[in-house]
């Protein structure tokens, strides 16, 4: 499994994140670049949580 970092927090050992600070595109552009899909769920209008995908 990797992990991704963003200010020194990890992303939690089953995928997934909270995010405030980033939009669904960061997110999916973020877990591109680590070489995961990530599945998306917006919990509300500036909020979302991803869990990475296998490939």
């Amino acid at each position: 499994m990797k992990y991704l970092r963003d200010d020194g927090k990890a992303w939690h050992a089953d995928g997934g994140w909270y995010s405030r600070r980033f939009t669904k595109e960061d997110l999916t552009e973020l877990f591109a670049k680590a070489g995961l899909k990530c599945k998306i769920i917006k919990i509300c209008p500036v909020n979302y949580i991803a869990f990475a995908t296998k490939q």
